[in-house]
């Protein structure tokens, strides 16, 4: 069973999504957790994400790099789908810049992300 051993990361399984939340700065240690968090959760089956960073405010580069890491993993080796929300304009030119933007669509906040996965509005980024 799943369990965050960061705290400030929580997460919750809704309707078949896998909803991360980023409640915490996220360093190297909360940005390992959100990738040890998604490979659990393809594990165990789960292919669509939810990533949420609105209460986070600063996001450092470790952290970056691991959520490179794990959208990639989820799109490329499992073909899944991967939602971000409540990202700040900053977090959006960087994700962008470096290519999480490739593998993940951008929502602006859960609802509107379990929306778009109920209707069908998420869709694969893999080409």
């Amino acid at each position: 069973m799943l369990k965050s051993n960061v705290t400030g990361i929580t997460f919750e399984k809704v309707d078949g999504i896998l909803i991360i939340r980023s409640n915490c700065p996220l360093g190297e240690d909360s940005g390992k957790e959100i990738e040890r968090l998604a490979k659990a959760a393809l594990d165990e089956g789960s292919l669509d994400f939810i990533i949420d960073f609105g209460m986070t405010k600063a996001i450092s580069s470790p952290a970056v790099a691991a959520i490179l890491n794990t959208t990639e993993e989820i799109v490329d080796l499992k073909n899944g789908r991967v939602l971000l929300s409540g990202l700040t304009e900053l977090n959006v030119k960087v994700f962008e810049m470096v290519g999480i933007l490739f593998y993940a669509d951008i929502a602006s906040n859960i609802e509107e992300a379990r929306k778009r996965f109920q209707t069908g509005a998420a869709k694969h980024k893999k080409s």
